[in-house]
Order: C-alpha cells, then structure tokens, then sequence
C-alpha cells in the first residue's frame, strides 16, 4: 500500500508531465506558425532578408484599418527592418501611390500568400519577430474594434529597435 507521501508524489507528477504536453504543444503550434511566415517570404514571395517585422496589407478587409495601415506604410517605408506586403487591388480604395513605389522591402502580393494560412481573421495585420536568429513574437490582426490602439502598437514596433 502506498503511502500519502508517495500519493502526492506521483500526483504531482502527473501534474507536471500534462503541463509539459500543454507547453510542448503550444511551442509546436508557434513554431508552424514561424515555418509558414518564412515558407511565404522565402518560397513564395522569393525574399531571402529576415526583417524583424512584416506588415501585411490585404484585400476585403476593415475599410478603416486598412486606411490606416496603408498610411502608416506609406510614412514608414524607409524603415528598412520592416518588410511591407500588401495585397490589396485597390477596389475598396486606392493604392495607386504605393503602386508607384520603388523600394526593396516593399512587395505586391496580388495571389494572397498571407491570406491562405489563416494567421489573420481579417485580411491585414502585422508580425513581429524579436532576437537573434527571429522568432516570432507578434500577430497582430487588424478589425475595427481598438483601431488606434492596434495602428498605435505596430506603428511603435516598428519604429523601435529592440
């Protein structure tokens, strides 16, 4: 018969060994979610830079969000840590002015790579990395609901070297 002591024990122990297969599994659900990002930006998009953040502008989602971000990369373009890909047409508003940019860390994405992993419930958001060599630390998914707050976070992120 065993004792309360040796009760408790392996109790315990059973505790910790189903925390381990919680943590295990939501490092393995993060790790998918790097292996698709970089699969996009490497396989698809043909990009072999790390940037530490990625804005993704993209099709049919919030009118409103999505105005906002395409200001924020229009003003932050010169950011080269920061990789923009945008994939909206321009039917919902014009992106005409982006269109008309040269600039190495800014790409057209017009077969919606980022749209078919499902990592954003909408169609834009913003993926920050942080350490050396990047791991994914960030998404952000855009919608209508805290607006300024989110546009507010991405644009402090990628206008702060961590």
């Amino acid at each position: 018969m065993k004792t309360l002591s040796q009760l408790i024990r392996l109790y315990k122990l059973k505790i910790l060994a189903l925390f381990m297969v919680f943590f295990l599994f939501s490092c393995q659900k993060q790790f998918d979610k790097q292996n698709r990002i970089q699969s996009i930006i490497k396989d698809s998009l043909k990009i072999e830079k790390e940037y530490s953040s990625i804005i993704v502008l993209g099709p049919g989602g919030c009118l409103n969000c999505d105005k906002n971000l395409y200001s924020l990369i229009l003003n932050n373009l010169d950011n080269e840590e920061v990789l923009f890909v945008v994939s909206a047409t321009g039917s919902a508003f014009d992106v005409e002015e982006l269109e008309s940019k040269e600039s190495p860390n800014l790409v057209f994405d017009y077969k919606n790579y980022f749209d078919k992993t499902n990592l954003f419930l909408m169609a834009s958001g913003a993926i920050f990395f942080k350490g050396n060599p990047p791991v994914l630390d960030t998404i952000i998914q855009m919608s209508s609901r805290d607006i300024s707050n989110r546009i507010g976070y991405i644009a402090k992120r990628i206008n702060t070297t961590e």
